[in-house]
C-alpha cells in the first residue's frame, strides 16, 4: 500500500489511504475466486440504453481513496455483518424475514459498495462529490436512498449495473431545474441468484419519492415491502430500469 495526498471520500482524512477492492476477498470467493470476466459491470445512460459492459478480475477492481482507519474499521466490521445476511438473501427470504438491524445492514453494504464501484469505474460521474461523506462512516443511509433485493438466475459470476433513473415524472415547476444526467442513480448487484440495489434521488425528499415500475423487486429500506407473488427478474440491468421516479 502506498500514501498520497488526497481525501478519504468518507472521512475526509488527507494521505494515508489504502486500495481498497471493490468487491472483497471474501465475495470473490464466494463466487468463485478472482479470475478475469468473473466481475462484470454494465454502463447505462440517462434513458437506460446499455451502454458498454466491461469485464474485471477482483485484483484489478480497486479504488485508492479510503483511509487505512475506514477500511480496516467501519468498512471492515460492515463486511463482516453482510457476509452473515448473504446466505438469507441467496435463499430469497423476504425483507421483512430479516430484523431491522439485518435490513440495515444489507442497505449500508449496497450503499457502500455501490459509491466505490461508481468512482473506481471509468464513468461519468453522477453522484455529487459530498454524497460518500454522508454516510457518516456507515451510521447513517442518506435522504433521498430506497434499498430494493430481488432474484434471478444463478451465474458462476457477480454482475452490476449502473446508470440513472429512467423512468421520471417530474412537476412542470421543476422541469428547468431537474438534471436527468445529476439528479438520479441508480446500481444493482447480482450475486448467485440474490438481487440487490438502491436508488438515489437528490430532489425535494418531500416532494419526491422513488418506487418499482414492475414486478420482482422488494423494498428493503426504508422499510420492507414486497410483492403479492415471486418473480424472477431476466437480468440485473432489468432492475436497474426498473426505479421509477414521482412526486409524491
Amino acid at each position: 500500500m502506498g500514501a498520497e495526498k488526497r481525501d478519504c471520500i468518507f472521512c475526509g482524512a488527507v494521505g494515508g489511504l489504502s486500495r481498497e477492492h471493490v468487491l472483497p476477498k471474501w465475495l470473490q470467493l464466494n463466487v468463485g475466486g478472482s479470475l478475469e470476466g468473473t466481475f462484470t459491470g454494465i454502463r447505462s445512460s440517462f434513458i437506460g440504453e446499455r451502454l458498454d459492459e466491461r469485464k474485471f478480475s477482483g485484483g484489478n477492481f480497486t479504488l485508492k481513496r479510503i483511509c487505512t482507519n475506514c477500511n480496516n474499521g467501519w468498512m471492515s466490521q460492515l463486511e463482516d455483518r453482510f457476509a452473515l445476511v448473504l446466505p438469507k438473501l441467496e435463499s430469497f427470504m423476504r425483507p421483512s424475514q430479516l430484523s431491522k438491524t439485518e435490513r440495515h445492514t444489507v442497505s449500508m453494504w449496497i450503499v457502500k459498495t455501490g459509491i466505490v464501484a461508481h468512482l473506481s469505474a471509468n464513468y461519468r460521474r453522477i453522484l455529487p462529490e459530498s454524497f460518500p461523506a454522508k454516510l457518516q462512516c456507515g451510521r447513517v443511509i442518506p435522504r433521498g436512498v430506497k434499498v430494493f433485493c430481488g432474484t434471478t438466475e444463478p451465474e458462476k459470476r457477480i454482475i452490476w449495473a449502473q446508470g440513472n433513473v429512467v423512468a421520471n415524472t417530474v412537476r412542470k415547476a421543476d422541469i428547468e431545474t431537474f438534471d436527468a444526467y445529476k439528479d438520479t442513480f441508480v446500481f444493482f448487484i447480482a450475486i448467485r441468484g440474490a438481487v440487490i440495489g438502491f436508488a438515489w434521488h437528490g430532489l425535494d425528499n418531500a416532494a419526491y419519492k422513488l418506487d418499482v415500475c414492475v414486478p420482482g423487486l422488494h423494498q428493503v429500506y426504508p422499510r420492507p415491502i414486497s410483492p403479492p407473488r415471486k418473480h424472477v427478474l431476466e437480468h440485473v440491468h432489468m432492475a436497474a430500469m426498473s426505479i421509477r421516479l414521482a412526486p409524491r
